[in-house]
């Protein structure tokens, strides 16, 4: 049996974080003036507010802000230089500053000439004093009073929404755009029993706004629209709903749990085509039970944008949106494959696929696999232990291959399986699992194999380690075999390459730290229905003997912000690399040979 976390050692022992000591580029004054003073002689400063976004119209000239520059004795100019896009839609004047002494306000303006939002960078640089230079960045937004924006809906007043209480009724208006600089926005002004369907809608078309009504108690309700932009006149549309009392008591989903032994499977190969989404279960020979509560396993496709989409699957929730918070009451499901031939069964390998989402460190929410079977009448049921199934925030989102010979147990010669799911259902709790792909007694299963399962390797601190190939053979896959990096230290393993063909291959794996120490973590290799397999992985970093220096851009190295802040560490001081994880701005980058600025754009 192959087990998602059981298969792994428990990495212990965390390597010390190196540190440096760093003297600070500069000094920021706590009122924002920033000073910078050259040995010998000469200083800048730099005095702004920060600038908020400029509100204007074609044809006028908007103040966005004002920088307060003072030079003594400086050797270079001050240059004040606008990039970007929407460059051209700004000014700034003066746009230079000659070198000496002297105290200047310089300007910012906004001068639209098009319809829109506009972003530009206005960059500070004085390379006499490299510390002060800085990006600013710029925005504007800007409508034609001749032709003012205008936004227009189907219907100014919506008709009276009636449902019943902790139920949903819900109505479509069009909204349509036009001259518009920015996009439209839409919001309820209390947001309690109605919602819309989007927050925004992009500007210059039409679309469609869903508004529900989604009442929790019996009343009415009022409440409004409020639909606004940037040189907008501000709309507002009154809503007005009615909430009934239920007439009707929900009806318990599934069926009894009751199970029969009849017309065992020899095998069972289930992928939960044609379920209806989050509907009830119901599929010919399983049986899918509310135990406590009336909620039992639904169906599920997977949405469009999802990494497997629309993919058919079983599916368990307690979440219930029409639960007030501290009425959550418990919720029991158990969802049970048709009676399985164990005596006549080609293969006693039992495969299933598990993905949790929404899942939460030291939830209470319990999923757990059972092996199931009846003597006269009653049912019989023992957990099976080992499958160590996701329970936490880091496993959400990720599906698990599980495969379980049963060859050997003492299993009855008739037996099931059952998926049981237990919390309370409400708003307060959301774990949810899909299962899929359950299949017994299949002879076809999908296999990799590694070449080792196991790596442990000695490295030389700061340079580029690269293990033996490893070999992976596969049999009956459909789908290439994806690598992926976990543990302790994964940040300092990469695979290479990071995906083999579903007939086999090989791959290497590359170490780079600079820290000394054992480093560790596990390659896990995985395709669609095959189990996942685990290579864990074990580094000796040590210090290379022989080597007395190092190229620059093979130095560690520490990144600072213009006001002395430690930024980063990197492991190199390519300048490709660290751009690649900086923000837009200036930076000073520190390594053992010396100090050096950088600007992001």
């Amino acid at each position: 049996m192959l087990m998602k976390k059981g298969l792994l050692p428990l990495f212990a022992g965390c390597l010390l974080a190196m540190t440096m000591s760093a003297t600070p580029v500069l000094q920021a004054a706590t009122d924002g003036t920033v000073t910078v003073r050259r040995a010998g002689g000469g200083s800048l400063t730099i005095e702004h507010e920060k600038f908020k976004r400029a509100e204007g119209k074609l044809g006028e000239t908007t103040i966005v802000g004002k920088i307060h520059v003072k030079a003594e004795q400086i050797t270079t100019p001050v240059l004040f230089d606008l990039r970007g896009k929407h460059a051209s839609q700004f000014a700034v004047s003066p746009a230079k500053i000659e070198p000496g002494t002297s105290e200047t306000d310089v300007t910012v303006t906004y001068v639209p000439t098009t319809v829109n939002v506009h972003k530009a960078t206005l960059a500070i640089d004085c390379t006499s004093i490299p510390e002060q230079s800085q990006l600013i960045h710029l925005e504007g937004v800007a409508y034609d009073p001749a032709n003012p924006p205008s936004v227009t809906t189907t219907s100014n007043t919506l008709s009276l929404f009636t449902c019943e209480e902790k139920k949903t009724t819900e109505q479509t208006i069009k909204v349509t755009s036009t001259h518009m600089a920015d996009n439209v926005y839409i919001t309820m002004a209390q947001k309690k029993a109605f919602r819309v369907s989007t927050s925004s809608i992009y500007k210059n078309i039409s679309s469609n706004l869903r508004v529900t009504f989604a009442p929790l108690k019996t009343g009415e309700y009022k409440d409004t629209i409020i639909v606004s932009s940037y040189g907008l006149v501000t709309q507002r549309i009154p809503v007005v709903g009615n909430a009934t009392a239920a007439t009707g008591i929900e009806q318990k989903e599934g069926v009894e749990l009751k199970l029969t032994d009849a017309n065992p499977l020899t095998l069972l190969n289930e992928h939960f085509d044609g379920v209806t989404k989050n509907k009830p279960l119901q599929i010919t020979g399983w049986t899918n039970s509310a135990v406590v509560g009336k909620r039992a396993w639904w169906g599920f496709v997977s949405p469009s944008y999802d990494p497997l989409p629309n993919e058919s699957m079983a599916k368990v929730t307690p979440f219930d949106s029409k639960v007030e918070q501290g009425e959550e009451t418990p919720c029991e499901m158990m969802l049970v494959t048709p009676p399985l031939d164990f005596v006549n069964a080609k293969s006693k390998m039992l495969t299933l696929r598990v993905r949790g989402d929404y899942l939460q460190d030291n939830q209470t929410d319990e999923f757990k696999i059972y092996y199931m079977d009846i003597k006269d009448g009653d049912i019989y049921k023992n957990e099976i232990t080992g499958f160590n199934l996701p329970d936490t925030k880091d496993e959400s989102g990720e599906w698990n291959e599980y495969h379980l010979n049963l060859e050997g147990q003492p299993i009855h010669d008739v037996f099931f399986i059952g998926f049981g799911f237990k919390s309370k259902r409400g708003v307060t709790n959301s774990a949810t699992y899909y299962i899929d792909d359950v299949s017994f007694g299949r002879t076809d299963l999908p296999v990799i194999t590694p070449s080792a399962t196991e790596l442990a390797m000695n490295a030389i601190a700061g340079k580029d380690n690269v293990s033996e190939a490893i070999t992976v053979t596969t049999k009956n896959l459909t789908q290439p075999v994806t690598l992926t990096v976990g543990g302790p230290n994964a940040s300092k393993f990469k695979v290479d390459p990071k995906q083999i063909s579903k007939d086999g291959g090989s791959f290497k794996i590359l170490f780079r730290s600079d820290k000394i120490g054992v480093h560790q973590a596990f390659i896990k290799l995985k395709s669609r229905g095959a189990a996942d397999q685990y290579i864990v992985l074990s580094v000796n970093n040590q210090t290379a003997t022989g080597i007395h220096s190092l190229s620059a851009d093979e130095l560690p190295a520490v990144v600072y912000d213009l006001a002395g802040n430690e930024i980063m560490r990197s492991e190199t001081a390519r300048l490709d690399v660290l751009k690649a994880k900086l923000q837009r701005g200036v930076y000073v980058v520190r390594t053992q040979q010396g100090t050096q600025k950088i600007t992001v754009e």
